[in-house]
């Protein structure tokens, strides 16, 4: 029923203009493109056309299971968070570290959380953040995004690139312009780093999924095709990463995660984030962990958590 199948902006973004008034426009190297399902005609003047694509309609679904064909998000269960408690118990007991894990299953609203207001360093994880805030910036100012940036999100999302980040970072305005936009995506436990410490930023799984919610949903500050754009990035990132969050979706589905580790001394923080199909519910998981041997380790803790939300969220009478 959803299939996270991106074929966004890889090889053919060069520019963005965003407006508040208006949609967000992707300027293509020319030639007629199909827009919002009608055939268009080549860019004009400004070769400027809105911005759609042949694969955001796994995003689109999402975004129809959050917001009209489902239950809205319900509160937190009890039942299911003490699920959920024991789940992650069993997971550490074959595994060093600290980990906090939430899911909501878009399908049916049910949410099942662990440990959600614990803080733990965003990593690599807070390249998502680092674009919504450019995009929401842009938006605000109802200026273009620059093909430097362009490509700069592109490195920094789907290669991983922290020189990409760091100047994307510098671009929003570092930890001012994170905060003003993490106020405006209701973030309110992430604190940002200083200076270029991006990576430093600290976060919880609350608001990770207050984060992956404003990338999936129509009541997000962040206009469609800026969601769009965000998840298709992700998505495209994600191709081969079957750890973390990606390891909790179907074989046959697609996903847009994104995730990795920064070592803290001899120990390793490893987080995970990312929309996902897991039993035929669309799934928003976010994972953060602490205090791992390696990475190697960590990463095998994100996915056991990931895979033990999923399991719960979509558990038959959940």
């Amino acid at each position: 029923m959803f299939a996270l199948v991106f074929a966004l902006m890889a090889g053919f973004v060069v520019a963005i203009t965003m407006s508040a008034a208006g949609p967000l426009h992707l300027r293509l190297p020319g030639g007629a493109t199909t827009v919002a399902g009608a055939q268009t005609t080549p860019a004009d003047e400004a070769g400027s056309l809105p911005l759609q694509s042949a694969g955001i309609g796994a995003v689109q679904s999402a975004e129809r299971s959050a917001t009209g064909h489902a239950a809205a998000v319900r509160p937190a269960s009890a039942r299911l968070d003490a699920l959920l408690a024991a789940a992650i118990r069993t997971v550490l007991r074959a595994r060093h570290g600290a980990v906090a894990v939430g899911v909501i299953d878009l399908t049916t609203g049910q949410q099942a959380l662990y440990h959600p207001d614990t803080q733990f360093r965003a990593a690599s994880i807070m390249t998502a953040d680092i674009l919504a805030a450019l995009l929401i910036r842009h938006q605000q100012a109802g200026t273009s995004v620059t093909s430097t940036q362009a490509h700069l999100a592109s490195a920094m999302i789907e290669n991983g690139s922290g020189a990409a980040a760091a100047a994307l970072w510098r671009a929003i305005g570092g930890r001012n312009g994170a905060t003003a936009a993490n106020h405006l995506l209701k973030l309110t436990h992430t604190s940002s780093g200083s200076g270029d410490q991006w990576d430093l930023t600290s976060t919880t799984v609350a608001d990770q999924l207050a984060l992956l919610t404003d990338l999936t949903s129509a009541r997000s500050p962040l206009p469609s095709a800026a969601r769009d754009y965000v998840l298709g990035l992700l998505a495209d990132g994600a191709t081969g990463e079957r750890w973390g969050v990606g390891a909790a979706a179907a074989d046959d589905s697609g996903y847009a995660v994104g995730g990795g580790g920064l070592p803290d001394g001899r120990l390793w923080d490893v987080n995970s984030i990312g929309v996902v199909t897991h039993a035929g519910h669309v799934l928003l998981i976010a994972v953060l962990s602490s205090r791992s041997p390696t990475e190697a380790a960590g990463r095998s803790l994100a996915s056991a958590a990931a895979a033990a939300a999923a399991d719960i969220a979509t558990r038959p009478g959940s």
